[in-house]
């Protein structure tokens, strides 16, 4: 070992003993010797580099990070769900609201009061139901008919005005 090694090394031990491992792994990294070799080792066990740290740290961080941007996204996604359900439910019920004040204004217009409008709100909006499911319409008729009404007094099919057809708004 050249004096120049031991003086080296003379001085990193000194630094490691005063526990100043930067200084000592930053003066072991230029000397090459087996034992500069071992003692870096041995202050990676005893004081992990920075970097190492800093990496470690950095790491979990990212992953920290995508956790959150993921849990984010999926947050996000739920609430654009409920926003579009929400709304296609609303015009489902707006356009129900709509067909059944045609089908009451319909009927009164035909004279009908007291029980006989009952009746014949129910039938359109009967039919206005069968319409929009994509059932066969003689026997959703039959599922959607109030079965206070007589078989005789049920409206053929297609007596129900172009008005009740059912188009979701956006």
């Amino acid at each position: 070992m050249s004096p120049e090694t031991k003086k080296r090394l003379s001085i990193a031990k000194k630094l490691i003993q005063s526990r100043q491992y930067a200084k000592a792994r930053e003066l072991l990294w230029d000397i090459e010797h087996p034992t500069a070799t071992k003692w870096l080792i041995k202050l990676d066990e005893i004081d992990p580099q920075p970097n190492a740290k800093a990496k470690s740290n950095s790491r979990s961080h990212q992953i920290k990070i995508g956790l959150l941007v993921i849990g984010l996204f999926i947050i996000g996604a739920f609430i654009v769900f409920l926003v579009v359900e929400n709304r296609m439910v609303e015009s489902r019920v707006n356009a129900i609201i709509e067909a059944r004040e045609d089908a009451n204004r319909e009927c009164r217009l035909d004279g009908k009061t007291g029980a006989e409008l009952g009746d014949c709100v129910e039938r359109k909006m009967a039919y206005f139901r069968c319409q929009q499911s994509n059932e066969d319409m003689e026997s959703c008729l039959a599922r959607e008919l109030p079965t206070s009404i007589p078989p005789t007094r049920r409206p053929a099919q297609g007596t129900l005005p172009p008005t009740f057809t059912y188009t979701p708004s956006p």
